[in-house]
């Protein structure tokens, strides 16, 4: 059972990640928009991109997906298998596919299409 004080919410007096994490959860159950949307604002901010891609999909927040992918795409290092786990595995093929792509072209115009291609997704939005 989740309990929340509807004032410290809507005062963003909530500080963790799971704390608002927590928030999305409920107000994306009972339809509560402006604790949504606060949470999705409060929460762009507090994630890694693997959140990201992890809520964004669980909860419906498309305008996170793109940046994600293309952060995840385009960073140094590979998914760990904590991340793989937590974006899925059709998800940790495709990033590996377009990370394969532009480490072996750059992120030229054939990498670029392929991720969109793969994501549904603009390289640039």
């Amino acid at each position: 059972t989740i309990i929340f004080n509807v004032r410290d919410v809507l005062s963003g007096d909530l500080r963790t990640t799971a704390d608002w994490v927590a928030v999305l959860k409920v107000a994306s159950r009972l339809d509560f928009v402006r604790h949504r949307d606060l949470a999705v604002t409060k929460l762009v901010v507090l994630t890694t991109s693997i959140e990201r891609i992890q809520l964004g999909k669980s909860f419906d927040i498309p305008s996170w997906l793109g940046r994600a992918y293309r952060e995840v795409c385009l960073r140094e290092t590979p998914l760990t298998v904590d991340e793989g786990h937590k974006v899925g595995l059709v998800d940790a093929v495709k990033i590996s596919a377009v990370r394969d792509s532009i480490a072996r072209r750059g992120a030229d115009a054939q990498s670029m299409a392929l991720f969109e291609a793969t994501f549904g997704e603009p390289w640039l939005s």
